[in-house]
């Protein structure tokens, strides 16, 4: 079996905040009034997990709710940084958030939203 590394990419990651971001709004969509929905990934990178449930707070489609106290768990990320989409060595360009991606790219369409 080919290892998932050999293939992997910033590009690659980024496009995946995409993909997860349908995914958990097609999810919310077919919760019933008061419903719950549970979001995890199998991922560490902050752009697929906390980036998303801040893109779905931030329009108004979820919001969080407590989890019980006996419920081991650790604190989400608050802020991360996003990798340009031609991320290297050679280019080491590292945006403070989705906001800054935007303004860098100002009227194209940034490939990382």
């Amino acid at each position: 079996r080919r290892s998932p590394w050999s293939t992997w990419s910033v590009k690659t990651g980024l496009s995946l905040h995409v993909t997860q971001a349908k995914c958990l709004k097609r999810g919310l969509q077919h919760l019933r009034s008061g419903g719950r929905l549970v979001y995890s990934t199998c991922s560490l990178n902050p752009i697929e997990d906390e980036a998303v449930v801040a893109c779905a707070l931030g329009e108004g489609l979820a919001r969080l709710v407590p989890l019980p106290d006996d419920l081991q768990r650790a604190p989400g990320l608050s802020c991360w940084g996003v990798p340009d989409p031609q991320f290297s060595a050679d280019n080491p360009l590292l945006y403070r958030s989705f906001e800054e991606a935007r303004t860098a790219y100002g009227e194209r369409k940034c490939p990382l939203l």
